[in-house]
């Protein structure tokens, strides 16, 4: 009948993990308890009831999207509130302590200066205002810190070698940084991770999105186990301008960059000019040196490193403090 509001149906156990997506993505935006029950709980968990003037104000704010605040979160007590609530009113047992820490606002954001130190003058010129991070800080100044980049469409032989490379850093102490990508990126951080050591992936897009999507688990992980980085706040759009800030931000991040396979438009040769910008150490492999490309001679003239086994212990020379470098 129209202008009648039924009482939704109880909730279903379906409805449960779509919740708990809503809610984080609540906590990520800032959103109070007030638009919490406005916006969440009458459409995901079902209230027990619900009058006309509620359906009615449902109906004129649906088609209004949620303001977002940058550089704000909602408190994970806060958080545990509107989730205990709704749970309750809904009859439905309590989500367990795992479920409750997902809830927890995973994120932080800082200045730049305050995780990598004194900056000069060309850094702050090329340093984004913020960084959000996901993960241990730490990992920005307790080890030395090495970029292994390239393609996203790699040979074989270039993933293998990323995966060699990855782990001789690590077992010299360093932490490897890359971009998240597949390909080169993804190598590089597997390797890393399996060889027992530490890995910074660096965004492109906010840290609550999964790009590629078949890196979630891997993102997931490093955002729990290592450190995640991105200069983009929630809710900024992915666009492709954002990968060459990307770019230039882990060229910021490390010490060193190595470019280990890539052809003549890939957004790697981005992050070489950046390094040799922002006056850091770039080494590219032999392969690619050889590989009849243009655009590595052109890096070469300006300063760019040639990496082979022999110059491998150069690439660690470079690094702000001494580690072991290992013989291939």
């Amino acid at each position: 009948m129209a202008g009648v509001c039924r009482r939704p149906t109880r909730p279903q156990a379906r409805h449960r993990p779509v919740a708990i997506e809503w809610l984080a993505s609540l906590n990520a935006s800032g959103s109070g308890v007030a638009r919490y029950a406005r916006f969440c709980r009458p459409k995901l968990l079902g209230p027990q009831s619900a009058s006309q003037e509620d359906c009615a104000r449902r109906r004129n704010s649906s088609h209004r999207s949620i303001p977002r605040r940058r550089g704000t979160s909602c408190s994970s007590d806060l958080s545990r509130s509107c989730l205990l609530v709704s749970w309750r009113r809904g009859n439905r047992m309590l989500p367990s302590e795992g479920e409750m820490a997902d809830f927890e606002p995973r994120w932080t954001e800082c200045d730049p200066k305050e995780v990598l130190g004194t900056l000069n003058e060309v850094e702050l010129r090329n340093a984004p205002k913020r960084l959000f991070l996901a993960g241990d800080p730490g990992l920005l100044t307790s080890a030395p810190r090495v970029a292994v980049v390239g393609s996203r469409a790699a040979s074989e032989a270039g993933l293998s070698r990323a995966r060699k490379l990855s782990r001789m850093l690590t077992s010299g102490g360093v932490t490897v940084l890359s971009g998240l990508a597949v390909g080169i990126d993804t190598a590089a951080h597997t390797a890393c991770i399996e060889a027992g050591g530490k890995t910074i992936g660096v965004l492109g897009t906010p840290l609550d999105k999964f790009y590629p999507a078949s890196n979630r688990q891997l993102q997931e992980q490093i955002m729990q186990e290592h450190l995640a980085v991105s200069q983009f706040p929630s809710g900024y759009p992915a666009k492709p301008g954002c990968f060459p800030m990307r770019n230039r931000t882990m060229a910021l991040l490390c010490d060193a960059s190595v470019i280990v396979e890539a052809g003549e438009k890939s957004g790697s040769i981005s992050q070489g000019w950046e390094a040799l910008r922002l006056g850091r150490p770039l080494f590219l492999t032999r392969s690619l040196v050889e590989s009849g490309l243009s655009w590595p001679a052109a890096l070469l003239d300006y300063g760019a490193n040639v990496l082979t086994e022999q110059t491998l212990d150069d690439l660690f020379a470079t690094l702000p403090r001494p580690v072991e470098a290992l013989a291939i």
